[in-house]
């Protein structure tokens, strides 16, 4: 399986401790509040009997959300799930619920990362404590782990001047479209949400090599994005 983490969305991160943290402003409208929250969050959190469980909750703007989580060590330990959140006004406690009305966890959100609550509502404390923090990806950031796919992008043919970057980012919008449909519907090799913006204008260093793993995953899956 081809590892890659993909870090597009427009925010910095920070990795300061969450007491220094602003949680998200009680003040805002559910619109200003799922528009702060929006984003892509990721951590690996503890597990009783694998090696962790790589957790990746994705928030849009219009108060849905997708969640996978994937059981380190585990054959086919991946598991997706949607739903709608909210934000509470006065403690800024972020809820999920699922598509069957269930809760699916509460965290407390600030402005770059949640941080997982128990069962009660309340926050996780012992020498764990900072395993069950996801944090916001950061902005334009695109890490291959596929020690592979350096080797394949500097001896193929294809060079950066072959395309404009309008071109690039063009194709990009619709390889990104497939590649979160089948990450929705759990294809094992598509293992990350991309927060893509086809209006946003990225450079080209970047619209290149995106667009040069989406060949490589094609070429050594044998699975056509479109």
């Amino acid at each position: 399986m081809k590892k890659f983490a993909f870090l597009l969305i427009a925010a910095i991160l920070t990795l300061s401790c969450s007491a220094g943290q602003k949680r998200i402003s009680s003040q805002n409208t559910n619109y200003e509040q799922y528009k702060v929250a929006a984003g892509v969050y990721r951590g690996t959190t503890p597990c009783a009997d694998c090696k962790g469980i790589r957790t990746e909750i994705v928030l849009d703007e219009r108060g849905g959300y997708s969640i996978s989580r994937t059981y380190l060590g585990k054959r086919g330990g991946r598991f997706i799930d949607q739903g709608s959140y909210s934000i509470e006004k006065e403690s800024g406690i972020l809820t999920l619920i699922d598509r069957s009305g269930l809760l699916e966890g509460r965290f407390i959100i600030t402005e770059e990362q949640l941080e997982m609550l128990d069962s009660e509502g309340k926050s996780i404390e012992g020498e764990f404590a900072g395993m069950y923090i996801l944090r916001k990806a950061p902005e334009y950031d695109l890490v291959v782990m596929d020690p592979g796919f350096d080797y394949w992008m500097n001896t193929n043919p294809i060079r950066i001047d072959h395309y404009s970057n309008e071109y690039l980012q063009s194709v990009n919008a619709r390889y990104v479209q497939e590649w979160n449909r089948r990450y929705m519907l759990g294809d094992k090799d598509v293992n990350s949400y991309i927060e893509y913006e086809s209006s946003k204008q990225y450079n080209k260093d970047f619209n290149f090599k995106l667009f040069m793993y989406f060949k490589y995953f094609e070429e050594t899956t044998g699975k056509k994005l479109f």
